[in-house]
């Protein structure tokens, strides 16, 4: 049995929709090999390939299936990069056009985030996850399909490890 993340987050926020930024700062310089947009894209993407290499793995060699062996696996994103959140409404926003209203937004500087990685089958790997029953569509593709990924950039590297610790029952 194998599946990505069965822990509870509790009351910790998690975050679907990711946007690079550029620094505005002329000090601030950065990656001169960023590539902009599409690196949080690149980045989920590459550490589900490497997840689903990891379950291969533990299935073919340790026979986990058959043994009934039971585990979880969190793909983590260590990075150099300011982690900003917000609270903006989505729902506000522009149709047609797709802008945003960003009046009355916070952003909070956070020192690590889970996001919501929504991947395509390619990058599912061929294992099944739990056999529960799902009650709805949404279930199926969220446990299925969904994979909830930890951002962490240096400043929070104790913080993420100590609450993951708790969250699979080994406290550090």
């Amino acid at each position: 049995m194998v599946k990505s993340l069965p822990f509870s987050f509790n009351s910790y926020p998690i975050y679907h929709i990711g946007v690079e930024v550029k620094s505005v700062r002329p000090d601030d310089k950065g990656d001169s090999h960023d590539k902009g947009r599409g690196a949080i894209e690149d980045a989920a993407t590459q550490i589900c390939r490497g997840l689903n290499g990891m379950v291969e793995s533990w299935v073919q060699k340790l026979g986990a299936i058959r043994n009934e062996m039971k585990t979880a696996f969190l793909p983590v994103i260590f990075t150099t990069a300011h982690l900003w959140v917000s609270d903006v409404d989505l729902s506000a926003s522009e149709l047609e056009t797709g802008k945003i209203n960003f009046t009355n937004t916070t952003f909070v500087k956070k020192p690590w985030i889970i996001y919501q990685y929504h991947m395509t089958p390619n990058l599912k790997h061929l294992y099944p996850g739990s056999q529960q029953k799902y009650d709805s569509i949404g279930e199926f593709m969220e446990s299925e399909y969904i994979r909830s990924i930890a951002i962490v950039n240096p400043a929070g590297i104790r913080e993420f490890l100590t609450e993951s610790s708790l969250w699979a029952g080994y406290p550090l």
